[in-house]
């Protein structure tokens, strides 16, 4: 007789039940208003609804003979293009689709940043067998944020058993790639020779969604240059080819394999123009992402997948003028009054010190008004925990200056700045540069000291541009400023000797990109703060794609160019687009 076990609990086991991969990522919004979360779910679900969900893989006479569909998001710049894409990522595998593809953009730097923070919004958690066990993602964040060098067949295994064990628990497989040919064609090799087998063997329909992120950048067709008659961008312009191979290569894809393509951009035009040939032209449906403003239909907080609420392109933020999208709207009409745009001279030395003095005075404002800790003594201080790092020391604050298109351009404008700041010659700054602690030296509190009316003019600026903004905002209360003295004080104390100047470009030479996460001496177990607490960033076109600076409050922009098209625009406009104060 088979015996019997009675289990006895102190308290009755709760049915387990899995947490959907929305409410992960929505707990992850904290930064945003309660109207801006909405607003993301929102479109978020209007995307997945019209968009990927609209055709049925249950019918494929809604389909392409091909079995895919393409579609376009236009969001503005910085307007929340990337909160989108993992939105849509989360609901889309809440729904049952098997595969998520993001294409980080062509950079390195971009790669990685959209992956950490789709490691931090999307897949968060501690790396637990059970976070294991609910997805597969590709690349493992030990190659993809590794300092190493791994080869791509290495960066894009995707292991067999483990594949057809997620697919066929309905566990989805995550992938983050870089949106350059070789990465491309690494990622479809693997999908065919591990993916695709798996899918056949379901025995019922698969759905990929690839998300496309700045996708007017290399993902557009060139008749000429596709069949590599070009010999300079023939294998750049390869890159729409690729994607479409992702699940419609030469050498055939899974017949019960359905494929939907989101193309995000915040320039629209190459994507809606080009050649119909392109498999990544935008076919099927194309949305709109909204931004807050002060105008426009508001956003149904209490059900915000309402399908048929009315949308446009701003929607009523109720926080204020802290939380509006800041966009050329803003910028060129709105605020003219406050002078927020400030035309260059013929003097480039000028305007080059017109900046950098307006960046360390509006740092002083913002350090007075956090009561923090500034950035000299943020940097020297040592903390218990990460939470002590964040919290004791004033955020980030950036400027960004943008010399020209050429990568020695850039260095040679990281040592103007430290030149005129009296560093004694190009060889010594150069030097200072390499090491990645090119600081601004003390001898620039000697003209300081000299010319004072030329900084303090900076102080007057701001409080005229604040009051301009507060009426035609209605700001109440309005905001307060420090007197010179106090702001003179800080300038010494904390801005200059706690300010860094950085080259941020595709040269092995320059930093990769922006640290703003404290870090821990393992020898020690101590924290020190983030290392770009105060940065001046020289680049050029890396940052026209998506790369973040935090705090960024001043840009000079000294670039020009005889083709002014959209995208050549874009690193002009990477001051439009910012969340917040």
């Amino acid at each position: 007789m088979p015996s019997r076990v009675e289990h006895v609990y102190f308290r009755h086991p709760a049915s387990p039940q899995a947490e959907s991969w929305w409410a992960r990522y929505k707990a992850q919004l904290t930064g945003l208003t309660e109207t801006a979360r909405a607003s993301v779910e929102a479109d978020s679900r209007f995307i997945l609804q019209r968009g990927v969900l609209a055709a049925d893989t249950a019918k494929p006479e809604q389909w392409s003979f091909r079995r895919s569909r393409t579609g376009l998001v236009m969001g503005s710049v910085q307007s929340g293009k990337t909160a989108s894409m993992l939105g849509v990522s989360a609901l889309a595998i809440d729904h049952g689709l098997d595969i998520i593809v993001v294409l980080a953009g062509t950079r390195v730097s971009l790669w990685q940043q959209t992956y950490e923070r789709l490691l931090l919004q999307l897949d968060s958690g501690e790396e637990s067998a059970q976070k294991i066990k609910r997805r597969l993602l590709c690349p493992s964040s030990g190659i993809a944020l590794s300092e190493q060098t791994h080869p791509l067949t290495t960066t894009y295994r995707l292991p067999p058993a483990q594949v057809r064990q997620r697919l066929g628990q309905g566990r989805p497989l995550i992938i983050v790639a870089m949106k350059q040919t070789d990465h491309l064609h690494a990622l479809a090799a693997s999908l065919r020779a591990n993916v695709f087998g798996a899918v056949q063997e379901l025995g019922r329909n698969a759905h990929m969604l690839v998300l496309d992120d700045e996708a007017d950048d290399g993902s557009i067709l060139d008749a000429v240059v596709e069949s590599s008659q070009d010999p300079i961008y023939g294998k750049l312009k390869q890159i729409p080819r690729a994607i479409a191979n992702l699940w419609d290569p030469p050498q055939g894809s899974p017949d019960n394999l359905f494929s939907t393509y989101i193309a995000y951009t915040a320039t629209p035009q190459a994507n809606l123009l080009q050649e119909d040939h392109n498999p990544l032209t935008p076919r099927d449906f194309m949305i709109a992402l909204r931004t807050p403003l002060d105008v426009g239909h508001p956003v149904d907080v209490s059900d915000p997948g309402k399908l048929n609420a009315p949308r446009s392109s701003t929607y009523p933020e109720p926080a204020g003028v802290c939380s509006y999208y800041t966009g050329g709207e803003v910028f060129y009409r709105r605020s003219k009054p406050a002078g927020l745009c400030v035309p260059t001279t013929n003097s480039a030395q000028q305007d080059l010190a017109d900046a950098v003095r307006a960046f360390l005075v509006a740092g002083a404002i913002r350090l007075y008004r956090s009561g923090k800790l500034g950035p000299a003594s943020g940097l020297r201080a040592q903390f218990e925990n990460e939470a002590e790092a964040r919290a004791y020391v004033a955020p980030p604050h950036s400027m960004l200056y943008h010399p020209s298109a050429a990568i020695e351009g850039h260095f040679r404008g990281a040592e103007d700045i430290l030149l005129w700041a009296g560093i004694p010659d190009r060889a010594t700054a150069r030097n200072l540069l390499n090491t990645g602690e090119a600081r601004l030296p003390d001898t620039l509190v000697n003209d300081l000291r000299a010319e004072p009316d030329q900084w303090a003019q900076w102080l007057d600026e701001y409080i005229a541009s604040a009051r301009a903004i507060e009426d035609e905002f209605s700001v109440l209360p309005p905001k307060t400023f420090p007197d010179w003295q106090t702001v003179e004080t800080l300038l010494i104390d904390e801005l200059i000797p706690g300010t860094r100047v950085a080259v941020v470009n595709s040269d092995p030479n320059a930093d990769d990109r922006p640290a703003y996460a404290p870090s821990q001496d393992t020898s020690t177990g101590k924290w020190s703060a983030a290392r770009d607490l105060s940065t001046i960033f020289v680049s050029g076109n890396v940052m026209a794609r998506g790369l973040t600076l935090e705090g960024m409050t001043t840009a000079l922009f000294q670039r020009s160019s005889a083709n002014p098209l959209a995208d050549t625009q874009l690193p002009m406009e990477r001051w439009f687009g910012e969340r917040g104060s």
